[in-house]
């Protein structure tokens, strides 16, 4: 059985840091920082919409849509036309923040087209 999406997690939130550490250690990279500005709106339906905004030249802007589940503490976000991500871990959720995490994510961290196993933070507002 689906638990029913928490009352406080409805609605849009905006990103004020997504860090990823690499699992063996070393710098910390904030994709907030660059220049990257992030929302999260989720529906009492269970779906949900990400828009992702390189605020850099050119400014690029990325929507993507899909359904998430709620199973214990754990959301897993299944994108449109996709199979399951790895589960992002509701750490802290109240009426005006919300903290997601994932220790099995990864990330590119020298731009070199290979990603590198890391633990992700994202700490979100809520609109």
């Amino acid at each position: 059985d689906l638990t029913p999406p928490p009352a406080n997690l409805i609605g849009t939130w905006n990103a004020t840091s997504i860090t990823f550490t690499p699992t063996g250690g070393g710098g910390v990279v904030d994709i907030i920082a660059p220049g990257i500005t992030l929302t999260v709106t989720f529906r009492q339906d269970f779906t949900y919409t990400v828009t992702d905004v390189d605020l850099g030249p050119p400014i690029v802007t990325e929507i993507e849509d899909g359904t998430f589940t709620v199973i214990g503490g754990a959301i897993t976000f299944t994108p449109t036309g996709m199979s399951a991500d790895p589960p992002l871990t509701i750490d802290d959720l109240t009426s005006t923040e919300l903290t997601l995490s994932n220790a099995n994510d990864s990330f590119d961290f020298n731009d070199d087209g290979t990603e590198t196993p890391a633990s992700l933070v994202a700490v979100f507002v809520k609109q």
